[in-house]
């Protein structure tokens, strides 16, 4: 077989000539048919506008029949305002027990609700949901579903996300993975929103230092932290956030399912040989 037509040996103004129908039309008549179907490609002067795709032009209607407000039914954004959403770090933090759907147990039984010991509830202090999410029963380690939230949190105009630590845990796994994720993204060119996080309202001292010992002292993805004021933001109450506070000693009991393992961290500002101390838990049957 020969060479092809844009081969190496076969460049442009050195084209072998093949017998065809091309080769009998008249020069002039097959410029005229190139300019023909150049011609056919060139698109309207309405379609060569630039379009706004940008989230805020879009509309849509949920499955009740409510519908987005459009441009002009709502006031323009304003300046230093911002838009933040509750965000929950706890899927698959406290048992991989489960899923508990309320919506599917009531399906199953309606009288559910009556009935506290049914097993469709699962054990106690178990996590539920209401319903399935829409994408599916992830856990808050999926660096998949970070990523879609980060673009449906941004497309919707939502500036910061705040994490609820009100249980007195952190959950620095999950965190740390949607930290990795978002600042990812950023560094892609894509967009996500800021973080901070929401301290428990009766005793936020201990969750308030874990945080700034973690994560806020080391610097730890600070393009993504959400700042008020110039500084970084943790919802809690001042007052309550004393020397004393911080010192004090846990005696609260730490649930721990059948089955499941309870761990304990803490901090050693010299070299330990042992470790002993109080580790109160739920009653348990099995628990060691």
């Amino acid at each position: 077989m020969g060479p092809l037509p844009w081969s190496k040996r076969s460049v442009p103004g050195n084209v072998p000539r093949r017998k065809n129908a091309m080769t009998s039309v008249k020069p002039g008549l097959a410029a005229t048919v190139i300019l023909a179907i150049a011609a056919s490609f060139v698109l309207p002067a309405h379609a060569q506008v630039p379009r706004d795709t940008y989230s805020d032009t879009w509309t849509a209607i949920d499955a009740l029949g409510r519908r987005l407000p459009i441009g002009g039914e709502v006031p323009a954004p304003r300046a230093n305002r911002f838009v933040g959403m509750f965000y929950f770090l706890t899927h698959g933090e406290h048992g991989r027990q489960g899923p508990f759907d309320i919506t599917k147990i009531l399906a199953k039984d309606p009288d559910a609700m009556e009935k506290p010991d049914s097993p469709l509830w699962g054990p106690v202090y178990a996590s539920h949901h209401w319903g399935e999410p829409l994408f599916g029963y992830y856990l808050s380690r999926d660096a998949w579903v970070y990523r879609k939230h980060a673009q449906m949190l941004s497309d919707a105009g939502v500036d910061v996300v705040i994490f609820d630590v009100t249980n007195q845990h952190t959950y620095p796994r999950s965190y740390g993975t949607l930290c990795r994720v978002w600042s990812k993204i950023r560094a892609e060119g894509g967009k996500t929103p800021q973080i901070a996080f929401l301290a428990p309202f009766w005793d936020p001292a201990r969750v308030a230092q874990t945080l700034y010992t973690d994560f806020y002292k080391p610097g730890k993805y600070a393009d993504l932290w959400f700042r008020w004021e110039g500084k970084p933001l943790i919802m809690a109450d001042p007052a309550l956030i004393t020397p004393e506070a911080i010192g004090k000693t846990r005696r609260e009991p730490a649930q721990l399912a059948p089955g499941d393992t309870l761990g304990q961290s803490f901090r050693a500002q010299k070299t330990v040989s042992s470790v002993g101390g109080p580790f109160p838990t739920w009653a348990t049957g099995d628990a060691a």
